[in-house]
């Protein structure tokens, strides 16, 4: 069972294998070869063979990335990079990132009310604002995300 705490709302979401003490398959990904997992407070991500991403839990910001906000208990393909190579994925505080091997990168979610920055006095956007932004990103081998939510790329 995946609890998340947000916005005053306290969400429990049940997952496939939720209650079992002992290494449960699940389902949906036993048919792929997963190359990556990730796991944020209150949802996952999966990326398998040959680059798609799965996401399920809770969705509460739209990190899972299925147009909507309802939770999902079974992973379901990001239908948005379905067309795209993913390398590598990260699941934040209500939020999710994915690299391709276009060197791109895409971002899905918002961070909680509570961690978001305010706007600049120059007027510059936050990074908090707007979702499913691609941006692009150096080649690297490797994706960082801290607690604070900064990004970090480095050569592979």
């Amino acid at each position: 069972m995946i609890q998340s705490y947000s916005d005053h709302i306290f969400c429990t979401v049940k997952v496939q294998v939720d209650g079992k003490n002992v290494p449960t398959a699940v389902k949906v990904l036993s048919k792929h070869r997963v190359l990556d997992i990730s796991l944020g407070p209150a949802h996952s991500a999966a990326l398998v063979e040959p680059g798609l991403v799965y996401t399920f839990g809770d969705n509460q910001c739209g990190q899972l990335a299925c147009s909507n906000c309802k939770p999902r208990d079974v992973p379901a393909i990001v239908k948005a990079l379905e067309d795209k190579t993913t390398t590598m994925i990260f699941c934040g505080n209500g939020f999710t990132v994915a690299g391709t091997n276009e060197n791109d990168l895409y971002f899905w979610g918002t961070r909680p009310s509570e961690n978001k920055r305010p706007q600049s006095e120059s007027g510059d956007k936050t990074d908090t604002e707007g979702c499913n932004r691609k941006h692009k990103r150096n080649p690297s081998g490797s994706l960082s995300i801290g607690s604070a939510d900064s990004l970090e790329l480095s050569p592979g």
